[in-house]
């Protein structure tokens, strides 16, 4: 086993100071090393948000927080940061949230209701303009077993009328005139300054074959005890927008940069406008607060959502091991199933994204078994530019058909100078199946995940070129087909089980 780590942090209102394990999960010590109960184990792999916490990380003069799931956040990221529970929420009375609940009768076992109020806090401390909507959005990764979704839905509409409009930058201080927030939370940051800094990653050699740990969403799902005697070494997620650069051709991504990070980046926003739509499909966000966009991509699933949007936007990675860099086209980077192109040493440290160019648009197409929180049956994404009926750049590519998150490259080659038509469709569809290799499994049949990126491709051409597809009849026709014999399969799979 690994030597012992010296942690220090602030939990609620506490300084602590403990000598852990490299791979300790932080519910654990939670519960088990502070007697922290309110904390509450359920599925123990980030998907029921009963163990939510708020984590807070000092940034500049301040300190931002973020609603995480505590069961796959290892303690080593605790280091220097601002732990919150139920129990650091608490006042001598209710606070205006815990009353809305109350009054609503929103609690109901309780097993839930910790981690809903924490994700409800995160979420008035760094909304720009929130609202109700907006709120029942924010705590999606929050499952209620006793269905008490109805109740919980008029206690948010109850804490909004109570409560005046949020706004402005000081927003931990507004909370705090409110109630909602204790008073302790001013004097976080400089207790936060009297804890030493998180030390940088260590410098590891080529043949120690280290395990490279960032938000750990991936790999804390799994049992723990397997990572307690490997060499661990700790990566600090980007939670700001503050790594990303704008260059001439390419738009910079630090590797650590987080899922909500880059879904709430202006340059994205910019570039991409409706690239933060898509990503609400991607986890929850308590997974896309600590989920980072490198640790997707060598996570390597086939199914993994932020490695096909790349491939369709033609990325190209940035690996590193220690001072030595090199960078590849990311479709060169699967080579098989959960194999790289890299070295054990080498880390992932950039992502580039070519700046879109006129006329280029993007669109992603994802199917679960429930449309947010879940893992895809199949998705695809597609980087097309097509200004005057003809197609002059398209880059395609798809999950859930193939060993590796998958570039279509004859796919996309075939598309190039083919104008919008129907009848181009239908060939490319021959390309595309001869591309894919689907496997049975327990999301899908190999011939109903056929069927469905075939629908879902014709998806992208519907989307984003109604004019030349949405009153055609061949092109309806053609999707028909494929859409009829995809429910088919869909719903005789269902039926298995």
């Amino acid at each position: 086993m690994k030597a012992a780590r010296m942690i220090s942090c602030m939990v609620n209102r506490k300084r602590v100071h403990l000598e852990i394990s490299p791979a300790e999960i932080t519910l654990d010590l939670l519960r088990k090393n502070l007697r922290l109960t309110g904390v509450k184990e359920g599925c123990r792999e980030g998907d029921c948000g009963a163990c939510t916490i708020l984590l807070g990380e000092r940034r500049d003069k301040g300190i931002t927080y973020a609603a995480v799931n505590s069961c796959l956040l290892p303690a080593d990221a605790l280091n220097g940061t601002h732990v919150v529970t139920i129990e650091g929420l608490n006042r001598d009375g209710l606070n205006p949230i815990q009353e809305a609940f109350l009054e609503e009768g929103a609690v109901q076992c309780g097993f839930c209701t910790p981690g809903i109020l924490l994700s409800l806090t995160a979420f008035l401390i760094n909304a720009p303009d929130p609202g109700p909507e907006s709120a029942a959005r924010a705590i999606s990764g929050n499952i209620c077993r006793c269905t008490g979704y109805v109740a919980i839905r008029r206690a948010i509409d109850r804490l909004f009328q109570s409560i005046p409009k949020l706004s402005g930058k000081d927003r931990i201080l507004a909370l705090i005139k409110l109630g909602i927030l204790p008073d302790y939370f001013s004097s976080i940051p400089t207790e936060l300054d009297r804890i030493a800094s998180p030390t940088p990653p260590d410098r590891v050699d080529s043949d120690e074959n280290p395990v490279y740990v960032a938000g750990g969403t991936d790999l804390f799902v799994h049992p723990t005890h397997d990572l307690k005697d490997q060499p661990l070494v700790f990566l600090s997620p980007t939670g700001g927008p503050d790594g990303i650069r704008v260059g001439e051709s390419f738009l910079e991504l630090p590797g650590g940069l987080t899922t909500e990070a880059l879904k709430q980046a202006p340059e994205i926003r910019k570039f991409w406008p409706r690239l933060p739509e898509m990503l609400e499909l991607v986890s929850s966000v308590q997974i896309r607060n600590r989920a980072t966009i490198a640790g997707n991509i060598v996570n390597a699933s086939p199914i993994g959502d932020i490695a096909i949007l790349l491939l369709a936007m033609g990325a190209e990675i940035e690996l590193m091991e220690n001072e030595k860099k090199r960078r590849i086209p990311l479709r060169k980077f699967f080579l098989a199933y959960k194999k790289l192109a890299k070295t054990p040493a080498e880390r992932l440290s950039r992502i580039f994204i070519p700046r879109p160019g006129p006329g280029m648009a993007f669109h992603f197409e994802k199917v679960s078994r429930r449309q947010h929180l879940d893992i895809a049956s199949v998705n695809t994404a597609i980087g097309i530019s097509a200004p005057d009926g003809t197609i002059r750049e398209a880059h395609v590519a798809a999950g859930g058909v193939a060993p590796v998150p998958l570039f279509l490259e004859k796919t996309s080659l075939f598309l190039r100078d083919k104008s919008l038509e129907p009848a181009a469709l239908k060939a490319a569809l021959v390309v595309l199946d001869s591309e894919i290799s689907p496997i049975s499994d327990m999301r899908g049949a190999e011939r109903y995940k056929r069927r469905l990126l075939r629908n879902l491709f014709l998806s992208h051409f519907l989307t984003l070129f109604p004019g030349h597809f949405e009153r055609n009849p061949a092109f309806r026709e053609l999707l028909s087909v494929t859409d009829s014999q995809c429910k088919k399969k869909h719903d005789s799979h269902r039926r298995k089980g």
